[in-house]
């Protein structure tokens, strides 16, 4: 009943920290069910607990004594510094890698450009004119109308193995990401070009490649070269002429490997603008461009401008709620050990102070009663490391291929987890072993 009250005490923050909506009832039915299962679990292990206790009455004591080692507790607390282990090393990865997409290069500068997208004008009228208001808004250096947003996949209708270019094998069957974009595309993105230019305004049968589709032709000297590609208007091949090569950018989350893509002019209006804006002046960018939006024309209302580093952190959202879970859970499982691993110790210098009585009596210091109960404690850590490591390690890295991109996990976090979880279980059976190592050993003997 104390932890259905504390769930529920607890789920307004849950909800804000893994930003999802937590009803009550499935909560408590769900809260129910993990009880029932609990309780079933409690009693088929009290089963053996029972047993053992029945056969240890009717031994006599000094067998009975001999016989109570904690062979399972310690079990059970190794297993849950297992647990912890594993939780403690995922989040650790998590973490790592949700700081390596965080900090990669994309390819462009992505400071000051604002996307903004939410209407919908099919006959491009009213997107023109908000594009010429646009232009005039001081704090808008520069913008971009492009059929191009952050995502984990290519769009099919924009994925073509239809391309032909000279020299093309039989045996190619390359698929090229086609993106139709604008004459300001490349200064909007602050893109660099290797060779040659991108088009300018007016000129229609021109495409910019980048490096991948540049190594996927094998073309030596692309600028110039004609290619044959789709029209986006009715899919009837024709050609276009080769004016530039931009350096490889991430269309796409890093899950996926760069693709080999194709920027083309077009005469349509995709209804999604790109805003750099002068540094330093975001706020007052947006606060002109939300007045300019109503008066363009009243269905720009429902507009919405987000800063194009947002959307690629959303398609990182599911492993920033999964790197918040891992974390609460890993500290979870952390203190439930601790708690464990805090009865033993208590359990122990209770049992084995007659023990620590007679190693001070014949001459132990009490340092070396503290190490002897260190080096106990810290060997339980390492066999829960050895078994907990090898899996944390092959599951988060089964994880990481899911990513083109990922970083590595290096020796030393693993080598850190362990050390800093002996660590914590020293710090929390200090008092005790310290206790029992300072003991009267006179008072012992008198009580036994």
């Amino acid at each position: 009943l104390l932890a259905c009250l504390l769930v529920i005490l607890v789920r307004p923050a849950f909800s804000g920290l893994l930003d999802i909506e937590i009803g009550v009832s499935q909560l408590v039915l769900f809260f129910l069910a993990c009880s029932a299962v609990l309780l079933a679990s409690i009693l088929l292990v009290g089963i053996v607990a029972f047993w053992r206790l029945s056969r240890l009455t009717m031994l006599p004591v000094s067998e009975r004594e001999n016989t109570r080692q904690p062979v399972l507790r310690r079990m059970a607390v190794t297993l849950q510094l297992a647990v912890s282990v594993v939780f403690i090393l995922a989040a650790s990865v998590v973490m790592m890698q949700m700081r390596f997409v965080n900090h990669k290069d994309l390819g462009f500068d992505r400071n000051g450009v604002i996307q903004l997208s939410g209407f919908q004008d099919y006959s491009g009228k009213v997107e023109a004119a908000l594009i010429e208001k646009l232009k005039v808004v001081p704090q808008v250096e520069t913008l971009t109308d492009a059929y191009f947003e952050p995502r984990h996949e290519v769009p099919p209708y924009h994925l073509s193995n239809r391309v032909e270019w000279p020299g093309e094998q039989s045996s190619a069957n390359s698929s090229f990401y086609l993106v139709p974009a604008d004459e300001r595309f490349a200064s909007t993105f602050r893109l660099k070009l290797l060779h040659g230019k991108w088009w300018e305004e007016g000129q229609m049968r021109k495409v910019v490649l980048n490096e991948e589709a540049v190594r996927v032709m094998g073309l030596r000297d692309p600028v110039g070269t004609v290619i044959r590609m789709p029209l986006p208007e009715d899919n009837s091949i024709v050609d276009y002429e080769v004016v530039g090569v931009v350096k490889d950018f991430h269309l796409l989350s890093l899950r996926n490997r760069i693709q080999p893509a194709l920027f083309f002019p077009s005469s349509r209006l995709f209804n999604i603008l790109y805003l750099r804006i002068v540094p330093g002046q975001e706020m007052e960018a947006i606060r002109r461009v939300m007045e300019i939006l109503p008066e363009v024309d009243v269905t720009l209302a429902d507009a919405r401008l987000t800063p194009i580093g947002d959307l690629y952190d959303d398609l990182n959202r599911s492993e920033q709620a999964g790197l918040k879970m891992f974390s609460v859970l890993a500290v979870v499982c952390l203190l439930i050990s601790l708690f464990g691993i805090y009865a033993v110790a208590s359990a122990a210098s209770r049992r084995r102070r007659k023990e620590i009585a007679i190693r001070k009596v014949v001459g132990a210091e009490a340092g070396t009663i503290v190490r002897m109960f260190f080096r106990e404690y810290t060997l339980q850590v390492v066999i829960a490391g050895v078994f907990a490591l090898p899996l944390a390690y092959f599951t988060m890295n089964n994880w990481l291929q899911g990513y083109a991109y990922r970083t590595d996990i290096p020796g030393w976090l693993l080598a850190g987890v362990l050390t800093g979880v002996i660590a914590v279980v020293l710090l929390t059976v200090l008092g005790q072993v310290l206790r029992a190592a300072n003991g009267n050993p006179a008072e012992v003997v008198k009580s036994e």
